[in-house]
């Protein structure tokens, strides 16, 4: 330890590298200092790395180390999308032990106030929460590259959301597919799109699942599509009912020849088609349907479904139960059976007679 000016520093070695800091404007406090920094620099790689490293660099190191390669393509094409969007251009230049409670509250006050791009209602609640969450996560991985020492966002209150229980009735469901394709100029892709609305009505498959599905998944023998690419990493089986079973044998030309590749090509590349969203959102402003997204349709196969709750689970690919009871929505009609199943009445002939008043 050693006095420059008014105040006291320390140089220590951690592992085998020598770091000068301050220390405090005493010998004491230099002293504990520096065994605080030994204790916290002891079992990392980069003592310094909360000091050095910006949040900008740390959010590359997680894209290219572990959002690409670990996750799914949907999930990392979100996450980046809000990490250069939002994320990064506010919290780009912080050291990444500068960000804590108090600046991701300053960060979430200032979104509260700003419209959605290109419309005109303000950021959701949800997501911001889904922003918070993917903070959250780059600072955990943080502390798992050795970075820091704790996550200082991992008690962060969250806004509360309203689970989402949009589901359109079976005869609006039924329109949808009539009134999908149009002919014309597009009228290529409004009938792709009706073919995929018919795979996701009756499996709940996710949309990505949908168009990345190729014909070697496809057992027209057992009748299973298996699916391998999946948000859960976890490969999975679907049945084809008699509906879905005759679409995909049009599509594969009735067995007469073998079609690989994938089951819904983009005709300009011949790859897996990338998207639906311009067919999709035309199909919604023919029929005035507004607040609807293609994953709805996963809560509606869900609600419509027969079948017992696990069995859902597994053919939605979900990992929680809870997750699968959150997307089946209690109609209205079962709601009326259900209460009509038990009644008690208050006399046992069930007549009920009233004194009538005499109000003269």
């Amino acid at each position: 330890m050693y006095q420059r000016g008014n105040r006291w520093w320390f140089a220590c070695h951690v592992n085998r590298k020598l770091y000068r800091r301050p220390g405090g404007s005493t010998m004491h406090e230099a002293a504990k200092a520096m065994e605080a920094f030994k204790a916290k620099g002891k079992n990392r790689r980069d003592p310094l790395a909360a000091e050095r490293i910006s949040f900008e660099d740390l959010a590359e190191d997680f894209v290219k180390k572990y959002l690409v390669p670990m996750k799914s393509a949907s999930y990392a094409r979100t996450a980046k999308g809000l990490l250069l969007n939002h994320l990064v251009p506010y919290f780009g230049d912080y050291r990444i032990g500068e960000i804590g409670q108090a600046s991701l509250y300053d960060y979430l006050a200032g979104r509260l106030q700003e419209n959605v791009i290109n419309r005109t209602r303000t950021v959701s609640e949800s997501t911001l929460n889904r922003e918070t969450a993917l903070l959250r996560h780059i600072l955990s991985m943080a502390v798992k590259w050795d970075y820091l020492d704790v996550n200082p966002l991992l008690r962060v209150e969250m806004f509360h959301e309203d689970p989402r229980r949009r589901v359109l009735p079976l005869p609006l469901l039924r329109e949808m597919i009539d009134r999908c394709y149009t002919p014309g100029k597009f009228g290529e892709a409004t009938m792709r799109l009706k073919h995929v609305l018919v795979v996701a009505l009756n499996t709940g498959m996710r949309k990505e699942e949908i168009l990345g599905l190729t014909w070697d998944r496809v057992n027209f023998d057992t009748r299973f599509i298996t699916l391998v690419i999946t948000k859960g990493k976890k490969p999975r089986e679907v049945w084809m009912n008699d509906a879905l079973l005759d679409l995909m044998q049009r599509l594969h030309g009735q067995g007469e020849q073998q079609i690989v590749g994938p089951v819904f090509p983009n005709p300009k590349t011949g790859k897996p088609q990338k998207d639906i969203k311009q067919a999709w959102s035309g199909l919604l402003k023919r029929i005035g349907i507004e607040d609807f997204r293609f994953h709805d349709l996963r809560r509606c196969w869900s609600t419509y479904t027969k079948g017992d709750l696990a069995l859902r689970q597994q053919g939605m690919g979900h990992r929680s139960i809870m997750t699968t009871a959150g997307y089946t929505v209690p109609l209205e009609e079962e709601m009326k059976k259900m209460y009509d199943s038990f009644q008690v009445w208050e006399t046992e002939d069930k007549v009920i007679e009233f004194p009538v008043k005499n109000v003269l």
